[in-house]
């Protein structure tokens, strides 16, 4: 056989292109989970968690849902920041009893292998800035429903999974 009749007969990118891609994904799963350890306790070995905090002041909210179905409703009253990993599982958040200290907010969104929701008042706007998506990215909240709408930035990497924003 020569060497043009070998390379009619590839197909694809094969098995070690494959092998390559999960070992990537691997790692980002590790370092998402190491990144979640730090930030919050886990009590035990890697297990489904679902965790949640708000901060004293009431300014920023933390949410991360590993492996498992989480949802949770926040109320804060001075909402500035938010973070939002979720791997491999589903997630829902949902502000819309919260309140915007001043006009700008921003939130974090991660999503790894899962899928997401995030739910904001109706005077929000949601304006994505440096989205990184290998999944679905759908904001139906780029719109608020009066003038004096406050705005929340959003940044989100999306990798195999799906981000949903609504009001």
């Amino acid at each position: 056989m020569t060497a043009m009749e070998m390379d009619e007969k590839r197909t694809g990118p094969g098995v070690g292109a494959a092998i390559l891609a999960f070992v990537i994904f691997a790692v980002i799963v590790a370092g998402s989970v190491m990144l979640s350890r730090r930030n919050f306790e886990v009590k035990g070995d890697f297990a489904p968690t679902g965790d949640f905090k708000e901060s004293a002041d009431g300014s920023k909210v933390e949410m991360v849902t590993v492996m498992r179905a989480h949802r949770r409703k926040s109320e804060i009253r001075s909402f500035r920041e938010g973070e939002m990993v979720t791997i491999a599982g589903n997630s829902m958040i949902d502000l819309t009893g919260a309140q915007m200290a001043g006009e700008k907010g921003s939130l974090e969104v991660v999503v790894l292998g899962g899928r997401a929701w995030v739910r904001v008042p109706e005077d929000w706007v949601v304006e994505t800035k440096d989205s990184v998506t290998a999944g679905a990215l759908n904001n139906r909240a780029s719109q608020a429903s009066s003038e004096s709408a406050r705005k929340l930035k959003l940044e989100a990497v999306i990798l195999g999974g799906r981000l949903d924003v609504t009001h």
